[in-house]
């Protein structure tokens, strides 16, 4: 999607500074550290399965999910990996043979059939990893209605399709679904709506899951990372605010665009939660990662809290 004239000539440094190239390389060196919100300390090590776990990865071509499937093959477990990009899953599988790679479009039927197929020649699954998507930035009045669709096709329908496709082969293996949401799927700020929309639906799938396919041993997590260094900015959708939205969307765009480097985090302690929720006993329904993500979800939380006490006395006199 392409913002119109009238939008970029309102506001057109706020793109740029949303692609700004810092935002997108990996954060400065600094000492590993779990994730600080995990309630157990281990080591990739310790969570080692006694045997080998097949994962089914999308969005596996770059970010998250390219590193998770790189980190998961190295620890000896077996994973199909999908994405959009052929070259770059190619070059993936080149680098350990536990990889095998389907170029797969989650928003298709087409798509779907050949991740299902690849499950079925794996032998089934473990672990299913809804990882595929995109930001989508801008003024909900602004954001076109083939983005909107576009972006829940990707978030929600794409997962949905998967998750019912393959949940036989997890009910028979007391498997994991991990979805990756967003801290912004918690709560939504001006520019955010139709991305924080879509990832709120696909939290309240994944919480849905969790209750209904407990019985069965299936669990359910949903992740909601905070800002880290894998290129999300600057493959987002960004419409730029005209001059009514500049106040609020173009504001909070700005404030995105200055963020330094030591404002990123690490990727890997969203791969490394990922573990987690894939290897712990009892894993949450959901999982923030990062102070930011805990920061920033506790505030609306308790915002939240506070509405609904205010407005507890006036409904009920």
């Amino acid at each position: 999607m392409k913002p119109d004239k009238q939008a970029a000539n309102a506001r057109p440094d706020l793109v740029v500074r949303l692609r700004d190239r810092r935002l997108n390389s990996k954060p400065a060196n600094r000492p590993r550290r779990r994730p600080p919100n995990c309630p157990i300390k281990y080591t990739l090590q310790e969570l080692n399965p006694m045997s080998a776990k097949t994962w089914l990865i999308t969005g596996a071509s770059s970010g998250f999910g390219r590193q998770l499937a790189e980190t998961v093959a190295h620890r000896g477990d077996h994973v199909v990996a999908t994405g959009r990009r052929s070259d770059a899953l190619n070059e993936l599988a080149e680098q350990n043979s536990r990889i095998s790679t389907v170029t797969a479009d989650v928003t298709t039927p087409e798509g779907i059939a050949a991740i299902v197929a690849a499950v079925e020649t794996a032998g089934g699954v473990d672990v299913l990893v809804n990882n595929a998507g995109y930001g989508v930035f801008g003024a909900v009045e602004q954001i076109s209605e083939d983005a909107a669709r576009a972006v829940f096709e990707t978030h929600v329908f794409g997962p949905l399709a998967i998750i019912r496709a393959v949940l036989p082969s997890l009910r028979s293996r007391r498997g994991r679904i991990i979805n990756l949401s967003s801290e912004l799927g918690a709560y939504a700020w001006p520019g955010s709506g139709l991305y924080s929309a879509s990832k709120g639906a696909l939290e309240l799938i994944s919480e849905a899951l969790a209750l209904e396919l407990a019985p069965t041993g299936v669990t359910s997590t949903a992740i909601q990372p905070g800002t880290y260094g894998t290129g999300f900015i600057a493959n987002a959708v960004v419409e730029a605010p005209s001059e009514v939205y500049a106040p609020s969307v173009g504001t909070q765009l700005a404030k995105i665009g200055q963020l330094g480097p030591d404002a990123v985090g690490d990727p890997q302690d969203v791969v490394e939660a990922i573990l987690f929720a894939a290897d712990a006993a009892n894993p949450p329904i959901r999982l923030a990662v990062g102070v930011e993500a805990l920061t920033t979800i506790r505030e609306s939380l308790q915002k939240q809290l506070r509405e609904l006490d205010a407005v507890t006395g006036v409904m009920q006199s």
